[in-house]
């Protein structure tokens, strides 16, 4: 069954990546199966919620988050919201113990991964042993590859929006088995079949395709056996799917 994974939270109606995105769209029918963030460091390295290399379309100030701190960063808000934490959300996620969950967790591209990882393996530890799965994934073939090389037990996904970008995968998987997180448009049986099988162990790759709100295409990938579909709109989507 795909599932339906909610893109920075119930990003459609509420601030993205913010704790009450996230909420609505885990807590509201038909609720989400799982929920996707991304994560950036700050320059005193804790990990935040926050999608943008730049502030200001988000929060109407200039500069980044690699550029403050967490307590400057506790000033921001995105409509109203605070940017969260990596570690509130964990918190929130590990409080919730009746259904298991789908946490896509995407590192963004940065000079040097490795201080991102380093920060992000004890707060994600404890999901990692919970009953949700946990899939970290990341545009920037060197995050994969440091997460590789630091023997991380988190399930490691490449995202992609070009088939240019799979040429990385001829070493990223000599180091581990990958799941694939293509954009919509590219997929279609044959790009399914050429790439579902992971050389490194002959495993399955799991596919989880973005961002889709658009019910019609959604059809069109569930019947392709996608395993999930990330969306703004996980609520509208989910009920379109139900009764269409």
């Amino acid at each position: 069954m795909t599932a339906i994974i909610a893109h920075r939270g119930a990003s459609a109606d509420y601030p993205e990546n913010t704790l009450i995105a996230f909420e609505k769209a885990l807590s509201d029918h038909p609720r989400a199966a799982g929920l996707e963030c991304d994560v950036r460091l700050s320059a005193d390295g804790h990990p935040v919620l926050f999608h943008d290399d730049e502030t200001t379309r988000l929060t109407g100030e200039e500069g980044s988050i690699e550029a403050r701190h967490l307590t400057a960063i506790g000033k921001l808000r995105v409509s109203e919201q605070a940017i969260p934490s990596l570690q509130t959300l964990c918190e929130a996620l590990l409080a919730i113990d009746d259904r298991p969950l789908t946490v896509n967790v995407e590192l963004k591209p940065t000079g040097d991964p490795d201080p991102l990882i380093q920060a992000c393996q004890p707060l994600l530890a404890p999901l990692c042993q919970s009953m949700h799965q946990l899939v970290v994934s990341s545009f920037d073939p060197r995050v994969i590859a440091a997460a590789c090389d630091a023997k991380v037990p988190w399930r490691l996904a490449f995202l992609y929006e070009t088939l240019d970008a799979l040429g990385f995968l001829s070493i990223l998987d000599t180091r581990r088995a990958l799941d694939l997180h293509p954009i919509h448009t590219l997929v279609d049986a044959e790009h399914l079949a050429r790439y579902e099988i992971s050389p490194f162990d002959n495993s399955r790759r799991a596919f989880r395709t973005w961002t889709v709100d658009d019910p019609e295409e959604a059809r069109r990938l569930i019947a392709l056996g996608i395993d999930a579909i990330i969306t703004n709109t996980p609520q509208t989507l989910a009920s379109s799917l139900r009764h269409g």
